[in-house]
């Protein structure tokens, strides 16, 4: 787990959707309870601007 100092967290920032995909197979991968996946889900993301990136990390989750 990482946690980052407060004044290094900027807010208006958010995660890819590949990464917002990634971290919700993790923990449905894990079994976490249902709740927590769809606390997770209600998050917004927005699409990789770099759509290798994109595809290289929807494939680490594919693969599996």
């Amino acid at each position: 787990m990482y946690v980052a100092k407060r004044n290094a967290v900027d807010p208006s920032l958010l995660p890819y959707s590949w990464y917002h995909d990634y971290i919700i197979y993790g923990v449905c991968e894990h079994q976490l309870p249902d709740s927590y996946v769809e606390i997770l889900k209600s998050f917004e993301s927005l699409a990789d601007p770099d759509s290798a990136r994109h595809d290289q990390n929807r494939r680490v989750m594919d693969e599996n």
